[in-house]
């Protein structure tokens, strides 16, 4: 039972790093449930509820960033809950910079693996 439910992440994970590294925001926003989000930018800004507000989020990733790579570890997962150790490596275009990323996913996944809680932290270092 525990490898189905943290292969049900897995999934969702692969998704989510394949829509960034390609700079899809169509299918980042297809992974978020429409109805029941709370999507943590930041630790301390107030949630976004809508998939309109996460979208705009996501709009600045197609200009901003190329040779996008991103990697993860789940740290622990339970039914509905995972928290995840990510990695990206990314050159940022307004900048002009590579960085690394090293960061900590908090997610929840409804029933038909959408995501309803999205929160993140992340240290950003330039290489």
């Amino acid at each position: 039972m525990l490898k189905n439910m943290e292969e049900r992440f897995k999934t969702w994970l692969d998704k989510f790093g394949k829509a960034w590294c390609d700079k899809n925001i169509d299918q980042v926003i297809k992974l978020f449930d429409s109805e029941n989000i709370a999507y943590y930018e930041s630790v301390f800004n107030l949630p976004i509820t809508s998939l309109d507000e996460v979208r705009k989020l996501w709009q600045v990733v197609p200009e901003n960033q190329k040779d996008i790579t991103f990697k993860y570890k789940i740290i622990l997962s339970s039914e509905n809950e995972a928290v995840i150790n990510w990695k990206v490596y990314r050159f940022f275009i307004p900048t002009n910079e590579h960085q690394n990323i090293d960061g900590i996913f908090q997610i929840s996944l409804n029933q038909d693996g959408l995501c309803t809680f999205f929160k993140q932290w992340r240290t950003i270092k330039v290489a």
